[in-house]
């Protein structure tokens, strides 16, 4: 068996994807490796999305016993590089990861704040009244227990790099664990940018096609109404260019299949929205992880949300809001003669920098460090 690295996502291997975890990298220095897509062990309701030609380097799991097999199949000196924390889905596949001492790279980075319990009291008085969730949730903090534990006689094995000072910690509680701090994704895309690129007479909408979004099958959610949504964007920024005498340009979620008339005509773009946020003066969105973006030059930001959505999105929006003290506006409820307060609380832009995007100067490139671990070079 040859040593590789395996790549762990959620979903099907795309261009998109191949660029965001290294994978064009991988190729470039010769490195050999596969990617391993949980798409049918997260994304249950929606399978037709792999009705498609599967990829060079692909392999897709339907069940978490094909996940657990492959892993048998593998040299103990590949890497796995997994983007995010510890999800309930797998923790059987990490306890096997632990358990063989294969080497994994966890990295943490484009997230949000977090709701608050109080946010998700009626979520969680719900999950108390489902007696067999609450056994499943035991189960899992019990795995947690055990993978912990596995921790301490796999250390040198684990690497953690994380962008922010809030994705630090996790379920992993052992201190010697290597943590690394790195930048953002999205910090790193913006720093790349020509300083050439100077601020314009526009606005910025972070599109997130939430009436399609794939999270709300997990989260179990229900899903927006697409026509009253679009509908009332479009009313919203034929207001918002008005008063502010700009236009706004739509940064695209890059799953999105839009045509020119959803947005009235308004420019499309998409894998630019570093750049778009940069050369505009205003910044619209309701809970994409690229609003943390804004916080670097002090960006005006207004969220926006209406009555469909559910109670988890509105806290989303509500803690964004709470963390960095910006408007709220929904737009089944605003008063279109009414002009937006905007706020730029400086201290707490920059709170949110170091907590979400960088947590300190000289930050290293996750790129980088991940192919230095890979090349047995110390981080």
């Amino acid at each position: 068996m040859k040593k590789k690295i395996i790549v762990v996502g959620l979903l099907p291997l795309n261009e998109a994807y191949k660029k965001r975890l290294f994978m064009y990298e991988f190729e470039k220095n010769k490195i050999e490796y596969e990617y391993w897509s949980l798409y049918y062990i997260f994304y249950k309701n929606e399978p037709v999305i792999y009705n498609r030609i599967i990829q060079k380097n692909e392999k897709i799991f339907k069940t978490k016993i094909e996940l657990l097999n492959e892993i048998d199949k593998i040299s103990i000196d590949s890497i796995f590089v997994k983007e995010g924390g510890i999800e309930k889905e797998i923790i059987d596949f990490y306890l096997k990861v632990f358990q063989k001492k294969i080497k994994i790279i966890f990295l943490k980075w484009g997230c949000t704040p977090q709701i608050d319990g109080k946010d998700l009291l009626k979520k969680r008085l719900k999950k108390l009244l489902n007696i067999k969730k609450v056994i499943l949730h035991i189960r899992f903090l019990l795995k947690c227990q055990k993978l912990n534990w596995l921790s301490k006689y796999n250390e040198k094995n684990i690497k953690i790099l994380y962008a922010g000072i809030k994705f630090k910690d996790g379920i992993l509680k052992n201190k010697k664990i290597e943590k690394i701090a790195v930048m953002s994704e999205d910090l790193e895309n913006y720093l790349k940018i020509n300083d050439i690129e100077k601020e314009e007479n526009q606005i910025v909408f972070l599109d997130q096609d939430l009436p399609n979004h794939p999270d709300f099958d997990i989260l179990g959610e229900k899903k927006i109404n697409s026509k009253k949504y679009y509908k009332q964007l479009n009313n919203f920024f034929d207001y918002i260019e008005k008063i502010f005498s700009a236009k706004i340009i739509i940064a695209a979620h890059p799953k999105s299949n839009y045509s020119l008339e959803t947005f009235n005509g308004r420019k499309i773009v998409k894998n630019q929205t570093a750049t778009e946020i940069k050369k505009s003066k205003l910044i619209l969105a309701s809970y994409s992880t690229t609003i943390g973006l804004g916080t670097i030059e002090n960006k005006a930001i207004i969220l926006i949300e209406n009555n469909d959505f559910s109670e988890f999105m509105k806290s989303k929006v509500k803690k964004i809001a709470e963390v960095l003290d910006i408007i709220i506006i929904n737009m089944d409820v605003f008063a279109y003669k009414n002009i937006p307060k905007l706020r730029i609380n400086k201290e707490k832009y920059q709170k949110y920098y170091n907590e979400y995007l960088g947590d300190g100067i000289n930050l290293k490139s996750a790129k980088d460090s991940i192919l230095q671990f890979i090349n047995g070079d110390k981080l």
